[in-house]
């Protein structure tokens, strides 16, 4: 009998032979890898409100203060595909940050 990868309890007999973790372990890891993905998209969100913040301060220098940020042009389109809908069941967060981002996107090549 298979057994779990994790933490060795038995898999249900009928279960395909691409499960790996018994249903607990699975729960665990993808409540893992959603609790890193937003915490990624959070950081992301702080440092938008950040720009946004000095862009309403300092219009003239809007480039400068988002290069200095990091939100180069190419920050921002590994942003956008971290952060894609598509790539989070089309959640309204995901949509948000897109959208943020993408706005962020056009002022940045205005």
């Amino acid at each position: 009998m298979r057994s779990c990868s994790r933490c060795g309890a038995p898999l249900v007999p009928d279960a395909p032979r691409y499960y790996r973790l018994c249903l607990g372990c699975f729960k665990a890891q993808q409540k893992g890898e959603e609790a890193a993905i937003k915490r990624e998209r959070d950081h992301w969100k702080r440092r938008y409100h950040e720009v946004a913040g000095m862009r309403s301060s300092a219009p003239a220098g809007i480039r400068q203060a988002l290069a200095e940020a990091g939100f180069t042009e190419g920050a921002i389109k590994q942003m956008i595909i971290l952060c894609h809908p598509d790539r989070h069941g089309n959640s309204q967060t995901a949509n948000a940050i897109t959208s943020m981002l993408l706005d962020l996107r056009r002022q940045l090549k205005k």
